[in-house]
């Protein structure tokens, strides 16, 4: 997996927060907030620039827990930040997955990869 996955995980979530970047109009346009979609590729901008340091194991699960996590929580909000004209809960989702979900999934890599004791 490793680098490929990375990059597939990266991809879906800025896919991913350009969908819910995208407010529909009542005219039947789109209109893309540009402030949306940048906190919501923070989280995976700054997942990439890890993919060089960490293994592939840590890459994969910190990947995979990103982007769940972003997933369930951007389907609990309806996938409209934009639509609901609520930054501030873009600016929390951000932060919560850069902060937290990301170092999280860190560890639990880590920690599957780490050798075991007597070894």
């Amino acid at each position: 997996m490793g680098k490929p996955f990375a990059y597939t995980i990266v991809l879906l979530g800025i896919a991913l927060a350009m969908g819910t970047a995208v407010e529909t109009q009542s005219t039947h346009h789109y209109h893309l907030h540009g402030e949306y979609l940048a906190l919501g590729v923070v989280p995976y901008l700054a997942y990439f620039a890890f993919t060089e340091s960490w293994s592939p194991m840590t890459l994969t699960i910190s990947g995979g827990l990103l982007l769940g996590t972003d997933l369930v929580l951007r389907l609990g909000a309806g996938m409209g930040l934009a639509a609901t004209g609520d930054i501030g809960s873009a600016i929390w989702l951000a932060l919560i997955l850069t902060l937290v979900v990301l170092p999280v999934g860190a560890l639990l890599g880590r920690m599957l990869t780490a050798a075991p004791p007597g070894d």
